[in-house]
């Protein structure tokens, strides 16, 4: 039976976040800009999760109701690692370097929106490789260069670099990370 309500829960998360959540997430942040349409907590995406988290508060009994709210953190983590790193086609996105604060700030806001229901390990967990991407945003191009040359970071941290670097706004991170090899 638990293993049929961690499914459930899952499946609740999953249809939240990629189903209710996919406009304000996944085609409109940092679209155009990180600046013009940040995650929070003026965003569209704030005041779309808190819509989403009472529906989903209707339809789930108390006790289960943490399970389904990891998911949902996990899910919105794994979706904006995505936008951050991976996103492609008419929504693909550029940061600049000052972005990182702003994508720093929204990790910030996502944090307090869910602190409230989970322990702060879960969110320490769920959160650490998304403060991970925004760190490294922060840093100048010349720092990541120096760091992707000098350092010989594990295959994971090294992939990590060079997604950040091709998606810097700047043509000599672009140049650079067409040329590392992960």
């Amino acid at each position: 039976i638990e293993d049929g309500v961690r499914s459930l829960a899952e499946l609740i998360a999953a249809r939240a976040v990629f189903g209710n959540l996919k406009k304000p997430l996944v085609e409109n942040l940092y679209v155009p800009s990180a600046k013009e349409s940040p995650l929070g907590p003026e965003g569209q995406f704030v005041l779309a999760l808190d819509g989403v988290m009472l529906s989903v508060f209707g339809e789930i009994a108390d006790g289960r109701f943490s399970l389904v709210v990891h998911d949902v953190l996990k899910f919105i983590c794994q979706t904006l690692e995505w936008v951050l790193l991976k996103s492609t086609g008419p929504r693909e996105r550029t940061f600049a370097l000052e972005d990182g604060a702003i994508v720093s700030a929204d990790l910030g806001t996502l944090r307090s929106l869910f602190e409230s229901e989970l322990d702060q390990d879960i969110v320490n967990a769920e959160t650490r490789k998304c403060e991970a991407v925004a760190s490294l945003m922060m840093m100048n191009t010349d720092q990541l260069i120096q760091i992707a040359s000098n350092h010989q970071p594990n295959a994971d941290n090294r992939l990590l670099l060079k997604q950040v670097l091709a998606r810097r706004s700047d043509k000599a991170a672009q140049k650079f990370a067409a040329k590392m090899d992960v």
